[in-house]
C-alpha cells in the first residue's frame, strides 16, 4: 500500500515577483528589441510582460511625480515693484514677490 501524498499546490508563478520582472524590465530597456520580440526570445508571456511593465511604470511614477500646478508665463515690461526678482500673480489676486536671490533659487530648485 503507497502512503497518501501530501498534495500541495505548486503556483507555476513562483519566481515571478515583483524583483523577477524589474529585471525582465530592465533587460528588455537594454535589449533594443520590440516588447512581442523580447518575449519570444526570452519564452515569457507577453500579456504577463505588458500586465507587470505597466505595473511598474505606474508605480515608478508616482514615487516619483511631483504635483503639479498649472501656471501661465506672460511678458511684462513695467518695472518690477520695490526691486522685487520675481513676482507671481495668482489666480485669487493675491501676488507673491520674491527679493532674494537665494529665497528664489530654493523655490526653483524645488519646482525643478
Amino acid at each position: 500500500m503507497q502512503a497518501a501524498r501530501s498534495k500541495t499546490p505548486v503556483s507555476r508563478y513562483i519566481t515571478e515577483d515583483e524583483s523577477y520582472w524589474k529585471n525582465q524590465l530592465s533587460s528588455f530597456r537594454a535589449s533594443g528589441l520590440t516588447r512581442k520580440g523580447y518575449c519570444r526570445e526570452n519564452g515569457i508571456s507577453y500579456d504577463r510582460f505588458t500586465y507587470w511593465m505597466g505595473k511598474l511604470i505606474t508605480q515608478q511614477a508616482q514615487v516619483t511625480s511631483k504635483p503639479l500646478l498649472p501656471i501661465q508665463l506672460k511678458a511684462e515690461h513695467k518695472k518690477a515693484e520695490s526691486g522685487s526678482l520675481f513676482s507671481l500673480v495668482l489666480k485669487n489676486g493675491c501676488i507673491l514677490q520674491i527679493h532674494n536671490e537665494q529665497a528664489l533659487s530654493i523655490i526653483l530648485e524645488k519646482l525643478a
